[in-house]
């Protein structure tokens, strides 16, 4: 028995690795890769982009439907104050958004911090800045009658940074867009 198990442990070194008889294509698939945190935290943030823009123009199509924070999934803060404030606008007024604010080419992840340092003895959420160009230049307002609202149309393609926050990391679901701001550049 004691022989049986020598020869099994032997068969177990750094010569006699089952892959090495495999294909390299077959050997690369067998691997397993680790995630990186920041990679995680870059692609959930752009998502979050890609939804403020998709939800925007939901919500602004349809303001008196969104009247609470909790009904928007992907903001929160100044961010969903921000937009609850612009759809409770157009309610008073009678008027919609009409047409859709697009993205100029994929949302880039500028900068990552998954371990801030506080300030001023205040925590500060894991963030990811992320850069995208907002075309609104195919939207417009109408009133209640139809009727295009004149000099309501949506500004060309701009770069906006978007400051989106995660406050139960590590948990990848929970990234929201905290604010956005115009930024100088072009796109």
């Amino acid at each position: 028995m004691v022989l049986a198990i020598g020869v099994v442990l032997a068969g177990c070194g750094d010569g006699d690795r089952e892959d090495e008889h495999l294909p390299p294509d077959l050997v690369d698939q067998s691997q397993t890769t680790s995630v990186d945190a920041d990679d995680v935290a870059s692609d959930r943030a752009r998502q979050r982009v890609y939804q403020w823009v998709s939800g925007r123009n939901t919500i602004l199509a349809q303001p008196d439907h969104y009247t609470t924070e909790a009904s928007i999934g992907f903001a929160e803060g100044t961010e969903a104050t921000a937009i609850l404030a612009d759809a409770a606008e157009l309610t008073v007024d009678k008027q919609t958004r009409q047409g859709e604010t697009k993205l100029v080419g994929d949302p880039t992840a500028t900068k990552i911090d998954l371990d801030p340092a506080p300030i001023k003895g205040t925590a500060i959420p894991p963030f990811v800045k992320v850069r995208a160009c907002i075309d609104e230049s195919g939207t417009h307002l109408v009133n209640a009658s139809g009727t295009k609202v004149k000099g309501s149309e949506g500004k060309g393609p701009r770069p906006v940074s978007f400051h989106v926050l995660n406050r139960s990391w590590p948990n990848t679901d929970t990234w929201r867009i905290a604010w956005q701001e115009d930024i100088k550049g072009s796109c």
